[in-house]
């Protein structure tokens, strides 16, 4: 067994490491070797600390929102609740006209002509009131946060005023895309050459419930004068899609006897191009992706038989990649008012503070 074992390690030692039989494996074998440069360290480090750094944040974030987001559902949302104290939201206003719709018409046509003469209307009364009280929902992992959206919108025949406020809940994701939290007001009376904007990134609520900012200090800017006068060409923008016989798929009109008014609910076709040609934008840009998109849009509206709007509703969804990839949920929900008590603008004090700071100085 001792001889075996001795052979064996012979053998081995022989093996391993063989004799260099001609001249020219010799001269191969003292050729010099070409070593690799290799990165310094430092940048070694740098470069693994920015991945680890990088899924650290990922992964605190992931967890943060599992922990502290509610869970889809826990969200009560009181519906319709008028904390300004208007008098005549989706009442009838007093007009003589009285609207009829072709019943050769389609679905799609009728919706389509239901929101055309709407808006007409919109834009030709002498006073208007818009309240909307709706709210935006960010999700991720299953997780949901939740942002009030309250905004009102008055006018007559010679000033356009509109306040926009996000009030957050418990809406950590909220931080990803400063758009969400942030609180706009808009400003024009004739004579102006443009609309006045300011924008700030904060709300509250008092304890009545109504909302207010701090506009101190905001982002200004400026956009063009909307049309809201009879004298102006083109229908009050209710929403930025475009809503046309084209546009709309899936609709049904139906009349509410009882109550006076048309019903209508309408999806878009995102198909076509034209529906969002004007409201991508205003994701692309809130949310700061490039290519965020919609993925279902659609209303449920009425109209008076006099073919004035009586409330207005939207259901937006959409997707865009902030840090992370966010699924965003809107729902806007507008009752209006067209009694001159309601307009009386000198006893709204958003718009009295908005006047103050961005009416031209005399």
């Amino acid at each position: 067994m001792t001889d075996f074992n001795d052979k064996v390690n012979e053998w081995l030692q022989q093996s391993s490491a063989p004799a260099l039989d001609t001249p020219v494996e010799q001269e191969v074998a003292t050729l010099p070797v070409k070593q690799k440069k290799s990165l310094p360290k430092k940048i070694i480090y740098l470069i693994v600390g920015v991945v680890v750094g990088f899924f650290v944040i990922v992964g605190l974030v992931t967890s943060l929102c599992i922990v502290f987001l509610p869970k889809k559902g826990t969200h009560i949302f009181n519906g319709y609740s008028n904390v300004h104290g208007f008098l005549a939201l989706a009442e009838a206003p007093e007009v003589d006209s009285v609207m009829t719709l072709d019943e050769n018409m389609s679905q799609e046509e009728q919706a389509a002509y239901l929101y055309r003469t709407a808006s007409t209307n919109l834009k030709n009364a002498p006073y208007l009131v818009g309240y909307n009280q709706g709210a935006l929902t960010l999700s991720m992992f299953g997780q949901y946060n939740y942002i009030d959206l309250d905004a009102v919108i008055m006018k007559n025949q010679d000033t356009y005023f509109k306040v926009d406020y996000h009030v957050i809940n418990d809406a950590p994701l909220a931080s990803l895309s400063r758009d969400t939290t942030s609180c706009e007001r808009w400003y024009y009376q004739s004579g102006m050459e443009s609309m006045a904007a300011q924008k700030v990134y904060s709300s509250d609520r008092d304890e009545a419930g109504v909302p207010f900012a701090d506009w101190s200090e905001p982002e200004n800017y400026t956009k063009e004068v909307p049309v809201f006068t009879t004298g102006q060409y083109g229908i009050f923008t209710v929403v930025n899609h475009t809503i046309t016989a084209d546009t709309i798929k899936n609709a049904t009109v139906t009349h509410n006897d009882k109550g006076g008014y048309w019903e209508v609910t309408c999806n878009l076709d995102l198909s076509n191009p034209a529906s969002t040609a004007y409201s991508l934008a205003d994701i692309r840009t809130g949310t700061g992706d490039k290519k965020a998109k919609y993925t279902g849009v659609s209303f449920i509206f009425s109209v008076w038989d006099s073919g004035y709007m009586r409330t207005f509703s939207t259901r937006e969804d959409w997707n865009a990649k902030v840090i992370v990839s966010l699924a965003f949920h809107m729902d806007i929900n507008y009752y209006y008012s067209y009694l001159e008590e309601d307009c009386d603008m000198a006893t709204y004090k958003d718009f009295v503070d908005a006047k103050n700071a961005m009416a031209p100085k005399q």
